[in-house]
């Protein structure tokens, strides 16, 4: 077997190498951090003011523990106030969604304000949650539009849950 021995010249390059690499390795991770931070500025900047929704793509499919299925999915513009999807609700600069108007028969007063929070393209509270996922995610936005998706899957004591939806905003204020 033959043993290599390096030189005290040789082992100073190797530790000057290691700890370069390891200063660009954490280097790019603050550029990460920092992209992420930019990233998540950008978006809360262009959340500001009234959005209403214009088209759903959804699919709900779950199995109950008794084993009986349902399954939904809808894919259409949303047209009218009486739409079970139509949502108008504007963001403000203290991070919070105030929902105006809704088509749904939910038993909520309205206006109802709720806060949130932003990581990234992520965002979070109670209008942007599920049964089993904390948020909902910003997959498009401009001064426009914005595009929302949710993936919600999991198991509790009902059953199974597969739930997807992806919803379009235009800015109306």
């Amino acid at each position: 077997m033959k043993k290599i021995f390096y030189s005290d010249s040789s082992r100073l390059i190797l530790r000057l190498l290691s700890l370069v690499l390891f200063f660009c390795a954490a280097g790019l991770s603050a550029c990460d951090d920092e992209n992420e931070a930019n990233e998540e500025k950008a978006i809360f900047e262009k959340l500001q003011g009234t959005w209403k929704s214009t088209y759903i793509v959804m699919h709900d499919n779950f199995t109950s523990i008794n084993g009986e299925t349902y399954n939904e999915s809808i894919d259409e513009a949303i047209t009218s106030k009486g739409n079970e999807w139509y949502i108008r609700w504007k963001f403000d600069r203290n991070r919070k969604v105030t929902i105006l108007e809704s088509g749904s028969s939910d038993d909520i007063q309205l206006p109802a304000t709720f806060g949130f929070t932003l990581s990234g393209n992520r965002i979070s509270g109670i209008p942007f949650s599920g049964d089993f996922t904390s948020y909902s995610t910003i997959t498009e936005i401009s001064d426009t539009q914005f595009i929302i998706e949710m993936e919600d899957k999991g198991r509790d004591k009902d059953g199974k849950s597969d739930y997807y939806h992806r919803i379009t905003f235009e800015k109306v204020q």
